[in-house]
């Protein structure tokens, strides 16, 4: 029952910084590398702004450890991301989920762990 709760919450959070990231600007970026652990998966990407090449980490709370595996198939290392960021600090960013593209099945069916 607590994970629901901690699921929900995660989810407001995430709708809230969405909405007030919603007018950055935005940046192609790259999935460095994706790791499942229990219910939840972390997500480290690179993107590029003015030249200057910035990382960041994308942490996604699921319900159990086998959407955490599904969401987690989604992002592909070395797979095209579209990054938001903040315009006064570039290395203030965020990965917007309806932003991303999805791979296809064969991709993520196939994917190297």
């Amino acid at each position: 029952m607590w994970v629901i709760y901690g699921y929900l919450i995660d989810a407001l959070i995430r709708w809230y910084r969405d909405y007030r990231t919603r007018n950055w600007p935005t940046a192609k970026g790259q999935v460095e590398s994706t790791r499942v652990s229990g219910a939840s998966v972390v997500l480290t990407y690179s993107y590029t702004v003015d030249n200057h090449r910035l990382t960041g980490i994308h942490d996604r709370s699921c319900v159990d450890r086998t959407s955490a595996d599904d969401y987690a198939k989604r992002f592909i290392p070395k797979w095209s991301l579209v990054i938001r960021y903040n315009g006064a600090d570039h290395a203030n960013s965020v990965v917007v989920e309806d932003d991303q593209s999805i791979p296809p099945v064969w991709a993520t069916r196939y994917r190297e762990d």
